[in-house]
């Protein structure tokens, strides 16, 4: 089962009476997509779920719509780890968070831009 599957098995096992019928009419979605979401026969989504139903999903089982966003990404395959637990996020100095915001925007570009070439294998 992926990891929105767990979140929404969690959920129904706090509250019982979370159906799936039950949870679709609270997110505004079907009951058909309550049981993609939830099918423990999955692996993986093929897709994100929509905004609307990320949130919606959120208020029906009672968790904050990050966290639900988080298990629908990962879910479909998107890496969703913490990039500031890298090597690299480590080595940045204590002060980085003080840039200014032009300076901030530039290097992130040009790191988007170096991440994107060809040149990291």
């Amino acid at each position: 089962m992926h990891a929105l599957g767990h979140l929404i098995a969690e959920a129904r096992i706090t509250d019982p009476s979370l159906s799936y019928a039950r949870i679709a009419h609270l997110a505004g979605v079907t009951t058909s997509a309550v049981g993609k979401w939830a099918n423990p026969r999955y692996n993986s989504l093929d897709k994100l779920p929509l905004p609307k139903s990320i949130n919606g999903l959120a208020a029906a089982i009672q968790r904050p719509p990050l966290q639900v966003l988080l298990a629908a990404a990962q879910a479909a395959g998107i890496d969703v780890s913490d990039p500031t637990e890298g090597e690299f996020a480590h080595r940045l100095p204590p002060a980085i968070g003080q840039l200014p915001d032009d300076v901030a925007e530039a290097l992130l570009r040009l790191l988007w831009a170096v991440a994107s070439s060809n040149q990291i294998r």
